[in-house]
């Protein structure tokens, strides 16, 4: 702190504003004269100092926030592959099984229908694909600082993973509704 030195700048402040001098703003000198007198900072510097606290937390928090949306719509796609894969997978091998016994069945069952069901279950699995390949422009898009790319992307991530589920719902009611 200049504290002891004020009132000699003081002098020499108010000898400049006497000579008409005014290459120096004048009131901002003397708002920083007034602040140092109390003993304080000068105007603005406890926002500045805030804001040297707050923006590396911010920006972690930020990318904390990021990551684990990354996270979800990983672990959301993923899910959705495996659900519409494992679906598929297993109305082929009921189809293999009902082929292979050749037998009149006690069920009543729609091979038309449980066709359209595993189509169904592999158009998930396609949009789930698709969802991973809008993950990876996202990361690209948000790399590259261009955040509508970023944003549409991302956009495309939870439509694509949307769409997956409900591709495994109406495949599976399907499948349901092609066995009586």
């Amino acid at each position: 702190m200049i504290t002891n030195q004020v009132p000699g700048l003081r002098a020499q402040l108010q000898a400049l504003k006497a000579q008409g001098q005014t290459a120096v703003d004048l009131a901002s000198l003397e708002n920083f004269l007034a602040a140092e007198e109390r003993g304080g900072a000068a105007p603005g510097t406890h926002e500045f100092e805030g804001f040297k606290v707050k923006a590396p937390l911010q920006h972690a928090w930020s990318l904390s926030l990021m990551e684990s949306g990354f996270r979800a719509s990983e672990a959301t796609l993923n899910w959705a592959t495996l659900i519409n894969g494992g679906a598929t997978v297993a109305l082929l091998a009921f189809l293999g099984n009902l082929a292979a016994k050749n037998a009149p069945s006690l069920v009543d069952v729609s091979v038309s229908g449980l066709s359209h069901a595993m189509l169904v279950f592999t158009v998930g699995v396609f949009l789930a694909g698709l969802g991973h390949a809008a993950r990876y422009f996202t990361a690209f898009f948000g790399l590259k600082e261009m955040s509508a790319g970023a944003g549409l992307s991302n956009l495309a991530v939870i439509t694509l993973s949307l769409a997956a589920i409900f591709a495994f719902a109406f495949g599976g009611y399907q499948a349901f509704a092609s066995i009586r």
